[in-house]
């Protein structure tokens, strides 16, 4: 017998559902979890491009920018341990093996994330060429005037 299906059932925020599409991470990773990471990073992408909005014709752009720093910000956390060794322990989910990143692939591969956020800023920003250049290094914002 099959279980009936809950009309009043949560439908799934649309913006985590592209951050897991983006990242290809799973739905074991907690909705809440990601929906801060993706409020932080619209408050950083506005901050960074000096707008509230997309720019005509650039919603592509900055939807992109706004998962390119939310994958950054939350995968540290996703790949952090208390017990030495436990990144190197594989799981099996469905058909699919996986294998937590060690701390220096989490933050190599964050930085990359950081990396076409900035470029995708750069993009953004009108009149890129008068802004200050912003660089993003873990939990601090360099900016060279």
């Amino acid at each position: 017998m099959s279980e009936p299906v809950n009309p009043i059932a949560p439908v799934p925020n649309p913006d985590v559902v592209a951050l897991r599409a983006y990242a290809r991470w799973t739905t074991e990773v907690p909705e809440d979890f990601l929906a801060v990471h993706l409020a932080a990073a619209l408050r950083d992408l506005q901050r960074d491009t000096g707008l509230t909005a997309a720019p005509e014709g650039q919603t592509a752009a900055w939807a992109e920018a706004r998962l390119a720093r939310a994958y950054a910000l939350a995968l540290p956390f996703l790949h952090s341990f208390t017990v030495d060794g436990a990144a190197r322990v594989g799981r099996l989910v469905g058909n699919a093996d996986f294998e937590f990143l060690t701390a220096a692939e989490a933050l190599t591969l964050a930085e990359r994330q950081d990396e076409r956020y900035r470029r995708l800023v750069d993009a953004l920003t009108p009149d890129a060429t008068d802004a200050p250049s912003v660089a993003h290094g873990g939990r601090f914002t360099w900016v060279g005037l």
